[in-house]
């Protein structure tokens, strides 16, 4: 078994490079909501994907390492992408 494709945060943009990619791969799925993560591997599992899923956030250094060992463990990984999306700022900074 290999993790051919890693995917962080699978948001709507997220589900859709997951859906796009992992045609015939496995794809290993991670954001830090559970909902987003179970809602996203459901809809993939749906479509005939073949999915696993881990808890992560991109922010900290250790569960992007324990992310990393449970690709590692799939197999070899031939694609990552991390979906990061910008938001603007709800509260702008004072004038300088």
């Amino acid at each position: 078994m290999s993790a051919d494709v890693v995917i962080i945060r699978v948001g709507g943009m997220g589900q859709a490079m997951a859906d796009r990619q992992s045609a015939g791969r496995k794809v290993l799925l991670a954001d830090l909501n559970e909902a987003t993560l179970a809602f996203a591997a459901d809809q993939l599992r749906g479509q005939g994907h073949d999915v696993v899923t881990q808890s992560a956030d991109a922010s900290s250094r250790s569960s992007v390492a324990a992310l990393s060992h449970t690709a590692q463990d799939l197999g070899p990984v031939t694609q990552v992408a991390h979906i990061a999306v910008s938001r603007p700022c709800r509260h702008p900074r004072p004038p300088s």
